[in-house]
């Protein structure tokens, strides 16, 4: 069993609230489609995409003008979580990859941990349709709380003992520095989760889920194990699919 992640940052535009990378999301569609087509009998696969510039700012400001998410808040960022939940589903199903949304908000919540029904997601999949959850907004004791996709990215590949986790950046994988500041970053090429965690630097954009190091150290907080992590450039045709079969690989392949 697979998991794939959009990034957020790869799927739309951060910087520009509501812009949606359409030819990017299309392509990954179709690499998928293609892998799907050779091993759909084979393997199981889900999918989780980021909030990016539909999710991230709207919660930003929230928080910046009530230093909290009201209900009006709640209201809107689950409004155009779905919005960009359907435009992927639209280009999957457009390139005829049997998906289903499944909007976080009504399996999740959060109390004094996160608490995930993964029935219909394990349903779903044993009748050989491909979930697609995203970063949402849950219910959290008396309020609302932010679930990243990368908080379901690790609690799907426990519950399921998933084999490959694949995330989407907009790098070429997962560096001992940021590449965007500095020019002698090294890349990790093939490394162990331990490795990364004592090497690399806190590094990524700075929103309201965290960067890629905070992406990994989720695994070894949940205790995930025995898994192959990939993390390859999304912008690259090709990358997904060569990770999907764990072949020639052009990123970071990490050991969980």
């Amino acid at each position: 069993m697979k998991i794939i992640k959009f990034g957020g940052s790869v799927i739309t535009s951060k910087n520009d609230p509501l812009s949606l990378n359409s030819n990017v999301i299309i392509e990954l569609a179709e690499e998928i489609r293609r892998y799907y087509l050779e091993f759909k009998d084979r393997v199981k696969l889900v999918i989780v995409h980021g909030g990016g510039s539909y999710g991230h700012p709207l919660v930003i400001e929230c928080l910046k003008r009530f230093s909290t998410l009201t209900l009006e808040c709640f209201a809107k960022v689950s409004y155009f979580m779905n919005l960009l939940n359907m435009y992927v589903l639209e280009a999957l199903l457009s390139n005829e990859v049997p998906v289903v949304g499944i909007p976080p908000k009504a399996i999740c919540k959060v109390s004094e941990t996160l608490e995930c029904d993964l029935t219909t997601v394990n349903q779903l999949m044993e009748a050989g349709l491909i979930p697609v959850l995203y970063g949402d907004v849950v219910l959290y004791n008396n309020g609302f709380k932010v679930l990243s996709g990368d908080d379901i990215v690790w609690m799907i590949a426990k519950e399921f003992n998933a084999n490959a986790v694949i995330f989407l950046t907009d790098v070429d994988g997962v560096y001992d520095r940021n590449p965007k500041s500095f020019k002698d970053a090294t890349l990790l090429t093939h490394v162990s989760l331990d490795e990364v965690l004592n090497r690399v630097e806190f590094w990524g954009v700075k929103d309201v889920t965290g960067g890629m190091l905070e992406k990994l150290r989720k695994a070894k907080e949940l205790n995930v194990r025995g898994l192959r992590v990939y993390v390859v450039n999304g912008y690259k045709r090709g990358n997904l699919y060569n990770a999907l079969r764990e072949s020639n690989v052009l990123g970071s392949v990490i050991w969980v």
